[in-house]
C-alpha cells in the first residue's frame, strides 16, 4: 500500500482468497497498521457451483473460513463472507464500508 492511512482514514478491507491463515500474512500485517480492518471473503459463484468442485473441496472451504472467522475474532474482528463475483463484490463492500483501500495477497 503506497498511501499513508492513519486512523481517520477509514477503514482498509483485507480480502482474502487463497491465503487464508492470520499468522504470517503480508496484507493482513499491512492493513492492521493501517487502523480499522474489514475482513472479506468472497465465495466465487464460478468455482463454488462448477461441477467440477468437488463436495469435499466445498466442504473444506467451509470448514476453513470457520476457522479463519475464529482467528479473527480472537483479534476483535469478524470476517465477511460474500456470495457473488469478486469483480461486483468487492467494490460493493468498499463501498459499504467507505474503505480507503483494499488489500489482498497474490494467488
Amino acid at each position: 500500500m503506497s498511501d499513508d492511512h492513519s486512523p481517520d482514514a477509514g477503514p482498509v478491507i483485507i480480502w482474502f482468497r487463497r491465503d487464508l491463515r492470520v499468522h504470517d500474512h503480508p496484507a493482513l500485517t499491512e492493513a492492521a497498521a493501517a487502523g480499522r480492518l474489514v475482513p472479506l471473503f468472497v465465495v466465487d459463484p464460478a468455482l463454488w457451483d462448477s461441477p467440477r468442485t468437488a463436495p469435499v473441496r466445498r466442504w473444506f472451504l467451509a470448514g476453513s473460513l470457520r476457522a479463519l472467522d475464529a482467528a479473527l475474532q480472537a483479534r476483535g474482528s469478524r470476517l465477511i463472507v460474500r456470495h457473488g463475483r469478486p469483480a461486483d463484490v468487492v467494490p460493493a463492500v468498499a463501498r459499504e464500508a467507505a474503505a480507503t483501500a483494499v488489500l489482498a495477497t497474490r494467488d
